[in-house]
């Protein structure tokens, strides 16, 4: 039913510019399978686990069987992710012979998640709230988009330092599959005296044929702008462009401000397989105050 039970399951470093935390993905957290033990006594059992007294929680209605049972909420929706992650690594193993670092199991998950079209569970598919967002973050876990090997990937090849920049050129060949570009750093350590934990700050930009800039995590109705503020809070920055203008893009990767450097990275560019259909805003305005009409 619509997208109940999607929990939060990944954790941003910061909060977003208005200083709540967000999700940075989500996935299903209603109605999952997980391990259960006939060994132990539940709620209708005659008597209580003889090892320390109590029954067993049941999870969500009857046990599936004596191996597993159904369970819900963010304890269902983070193993799911956590073991994405592991199939992620493992398929960059398997594919490419690299031992991913975090940050590009992190930047694969986020750039390869689907925005949901009923993100806060109102029952209307309306995208009433693209990503990012308080509901979703950057989407939901797509394991057969992320480990589809349609990416191109750089995994901490580089470091940073302050005033640092490493940048790539990218050809695209035309307008109809949006472009996604995320960059994602394991960042040093914070204290827990930090006014803000980010440490240290790197910065992607894209710079368009047209020679319009894109920032990451400029974000207005699920698309970057141009022209926008550089992201001063978290370790992992965003741009997606819809639709991207054919012609050679300079991506590039900046260290801001790298107090504890060298600072690595991971970059993910990805492009999306289908056109992103733009929902239509439409406003309209009565004139007669009475809205009255004449009848047939």
């Amino acid at each position: 039913a619509g997208n109940a039970g999607q929990m939060a399951a990944f954790s941003s470093r910061g909060p977003t510019t208005d200083g709540r935390i967000k999700p940075d993905v989500v996935a299903p957290g209603t109605w999952v399978l997980s391990g259960y033990s006939d060994q132990f006594q539940q709620y209708y059992d005659a008597a209580p686990n003889p090892q320390n007294s109590k029954y067993q929680y049941d999870g969500w209605g009857d046990p599936l069987s004596d191996k597993y049972k159904y369970m819900g909420g963010t304890s269902m929706a983070a193993p799911l992710v956590a073991g994405a992650a592991a199939v992620i690594r493992d398929y960059y193993q398997k594919a490419h012979g690299l031992a991913a670092s975090a940050a590009l199991v992190k930047a694969t998950l986020v750039n390869s998640a689907i925005d949901l079209l009923d993100e806060n569970n109102d029952g209307i598919d309306d995208n009433a709230f693209p990503v990012p967002n308080m509901h979703e973050g950057w989407g939901r876990v797509d394991l057969g988009t992320a480990t589809d090997g349609s990416r191109e990937f750089a995994d901490e090849a580089i470091a940073l330092t302050t005033g640092d920049t490493f940048s790539r050129s990218l050809m695209v060949d035309d307008s109809l599959r949006p472009l996604r570009v995320t960059v994602a750093w394991t960042d040093a350590a914070s204290t827990t005296t930090a006014g803000k934990h980010l440490v240290n700050d790197l910065d992607v930009e894209l710079v368009a044929p047209d020679g319009r800039i894109f920032v990451g995590n400029a974000f207005v109705d699920g698309w970057t702008i141009a022209g926008g503020v550089a992201d001063r809070t978290n370790n992992l920055e965003n741009v997606y462009i819809a639709p991207p203008v054919p012609g050679e893009w300079t991506i590039t990767v900046g260290g801001f401000n790298i107090p504890q450097g060298p600072q690595p990275f991971a970059l993910v560019i990805g492009r999306e397989a289908t056109v992103v259909q733009q929902v239509p805003r439409v406003t309209v305005v009565g004139s007669d105050a009475d809205a009255t009409e004449a009848r047939v």
